[in-house]
C-alpha cells in the first residue's frame, strides 16, 4: 500500500528512494519526524480504510540514513480502529519488521510515529529524524 491508498495522511509524507542502514535505493514512504512524544494528529500519520476485509498487516519501518539526528528513537504507534495494536521502537540504523500483526475486523488503520521522549536531546530545536514505511502490505 502506498500513499495513494491512504485515506489521510500527514501533509509531510512523500513517495521515493531512500537509503537505510546498509540497504540503498529503498522504495518507501517517508516524513520527517519532529514531535517529541505522541503528539495525537501533530505526529506524522498515516491512516487507510480496510473496511474490515484483511486479517494481517506486515511492513518495515526505519530511520533514513539522512535523518538530521543519528541519536533520535523513533516509536512506532499501529492503531486499529483507534486501539493500539503494535508498538516498536526504532533506533538509527536499525530496520524494525513488523510482520503477520492480527486486523481482522479492522476498518480504520493508522501508523503514527513520534519521537521517544525518552531519549536524552528530544524536544530539543534541532531533533529530527526521517522516518521510512517500506513493504506496507495488508492481506
Amino acid at each position: 500500500m502506498g500513499l495513494a491508498d491512504a485515506q489521510s495522511s500527514y501533509p509531510e509524507w512523500e513517495e521515493g528512494l531512500y537509503e537505510v542502514a546498509d540497504r540503498t535505493d529503498v522504495r518507501a514512504m517517508g516524513a520527517p519526524v519532529t514531535s517529541c512524544g505522541d503528539q495525537g494528529d501533530y505526529s506524522p500519520r498515516l491512516e487507510f480504510r480496510l473496511a474490515n476485509r484483511f486479517t494481517t498487516l506486515s511492513m518495515n519501518v526505519a530511520q533514513a540514513n539522512s535523518s538530521q539526528d543519528s541519536d533520535q528513537t523513533l516509536v512506532v504507534v499501529v492503531e486499529g480502529n483507534d486501539k493500539p495494536l503494535d508498538i516498536q521502537k526504532i533506533p538509527f540504523n536499525e530496520v524494525v519488521t513488523i510482520s503477520d500483526l492480527n486486523i481482522e475486523g479492522v476498518n480504520a488503520l493508522r501508523v503514527r510515529i513520534f519521537l521517544d521522549d525518552e531519549d536524552e536531546d528530544c524536544g530539543s530545536s534541532s531533533s529530527q529524524a526521517t522516518a521510512v514505511v517500506e513493504k506496507l502490505v495488508v492481506t
